[in-house]
């Protein structure tokens, strides 16, 4: 598990994600931290119940882990 700034296609900028490795090796937003009043109009996972997975695949590199805050 490890938080990344990832492109929300809703409010179009980057926001602080929650990703976790899945047991193929790929890697999977779990939860948006950067929950904004303008998500709440958009039917996403994170802020309605019954929301559609809003992202596309998430792609984590090694350097991306090296250089997160």
């Amino acid at each position: 598990m490890t938080y990344l700034p990832r492109d929300c296609p809703f409010l179009k900028k980057e926001v602080w994600a929650i990703v976790t490795k899945q047991a193929d090796g790929t890697w999977r937003i779990v939860n948006c931290l950067d929950k904004h009043q303008p998500c709440f109009k958009h039917n996403c996972a994170f802020t309605v119940d019954g929301g559609e997975w809003p992202f596309g695949d998430v792609t984590v590199d090694k350097q991306q882990l090296k250089d997160k805050p």
